[in-house]
């Protein structure tokens, strides 16, 4: 699906999804955005961090949770490329995907691009044990991924038992801080 030459774009067939009545389309030029701010537009299309391209290839669908299955970055490199070049703007990772390196290699390969890409990652509430945790685990989290903000920053693993847990924490007041 990507070539070695991220720059060049897939021809399209013509057909009614590709094209406005002016033949194909180039992707590259066009991108469905919705508004979610006055200042923030997000592309309907993301790309998720979670299940990353592996060295050696991915022979189950649980490889990506191996912490010893190290990250092919050459090619996640590429397909980040390849997705800011089709106009993607939206990124989201996890403290945990990849045992803690996905945060890592989009870190480095956004780096060039951070003033047009919105980051998303989220604090991984089922492992916050106290309310000093949420500062860590944030302060972490923009360190590998190498940015001075995050644009999005969701409770990930929510559900009855942590939420009563990382509520009485004070992840409220946290979140209100941040």
């Amino acid at each position: 699906m990507f070539s070695n030459n991220s720059s060049k774009v897939p021809e399209l067939k013509k057909g009614r999804h590709n094209t406005w009545g002016r033949g194909t389309v180039d992707r590259r030029k066009y991108m469905l955005y919705r508004k979610l701010k006055d200042d923030i537009s997000v592309s309907i299309l993301g790309f998720g961090a979670m299940r990353l391209p592996l060295i050696g290839g991915t022979q189950s669908p649980v490889d990506s949770f191996d912490p010893a299955r190290l990250i092919d970055e050459e090619e996640t490199t590429r397909m980040i490329e390849y997705a800011i070049d089709l106009r993607v703007n939206y990124f989201d990772t996890a403290y945990n995907y990849h045992g803690g390196k996905s945060e890592v290699i989009l870190g480095k390969a956004l780096k060039p691009h951070r003033d047009k890409v919105i980051i998303a990652t989220k604090l991984p509430v089922f492992i916050a044990r106290s309310r000093e945790d949420f500062d860590r685990f944030l302060d972490e989290q923009m360190k590998k991924l190498e940015t001075a903000y995050l644009d999005f920053y969701p409770l990930h693993g929510l559900n009855e038992q942590t939420w009563a847990k990382v509520r009485n924490l004070g992840v409220l007041e946290f979140l209100d801080r941040i």
